[in-house]
């Protein structure tokens, strides 16, 4: 999934927020047109309570959370600010992120099929829909601009690790990848000077 961010006054903190707050909200408008439900059926929401025990509140639900956070590998930039007067100012780089988001399906006692269905219907409407942008999602609020998923595959052995450290047993699920988060730092770090005319350096 790539997601860019481009407005300063957004915040880098509700960078992510967002992000996975409207792919929740697209999810809910579908899964409730089709499986006729007059209630939200994706929750922003971890399988685990604090306390360790299965979350109640995703039950017969699908819990949509973040499972991984890593810096995507992409060739470092320095980004120019005008400042005026003909002066620039240098910041930070923006910070490229691949952001890893986990759908899983609860479900009560004799519901596993209804669990399924739930994940068969969000997979099925994800990859018609792969693409999210102004065009698409309207309702995208400000500071996104793109958002793109993608299919993460995972063996037996990183599956098994990964629902070990989340402290619960296996749920229906699949992984998401939300590619090129993008976070541009606050602030700027110096000036840069500014390049002179061929003109200019001739005349001095």
């Amino acid at each position: 999934m790539s997601l860019l961010w481009r407005r300063a006054d957004a915040g880098p903190s509700r960078v992510i927020d967002r992000a996975v707050e409207l792919v929740a909200a697209r999810l809910n408008q579908h899964l409730r047109f089709r499986l006729q439900s007059d209630e939200d059926l994706v929750l922003v929401a971890n399988v685990v309570a604090h306390d360790g025990t299965p979350a109640p509140q995703i039950e017969d639900k699908l819990a949509l959370f973040v499972v991984n956070i890593e810096k995507d590998a992409l060739p470092p930039g320095r980004a120019a600010t005008p400042l005026g007067a003909g002066r620039l100012g240098r910041a930070q780089p923006p910070l490229h992120l691949n952001v890893y988001l986990m759908l899983a399906a609860g479900y009560s006692n004799g519901n596993y099929g209804q669990a399924l269905k739930l994940v068969s219907q969000a997979i099925r409407y994800l990859q018609a829909h792969p693409v999210f942008d102004r065009r698409t999602a309207p309702d995208m609020g400000d500071g996104l601009e793109r958002l793109t998923l993608e299919v993460e595959n995972l063996g037996t052995q990183e599956l098994s690790h990964l629902w070990g450290v989340l402290g619960g047993r296996y749920l229906p699920s699949v992984l998401y990848r939300m590619r090129t988060v993008v976070l541009v730092p606050d602030g700027l770090v110096g000036e840069v000077a500014p390049v002179r005319g061929v003109d200019a350096m001739a005349g001095s």
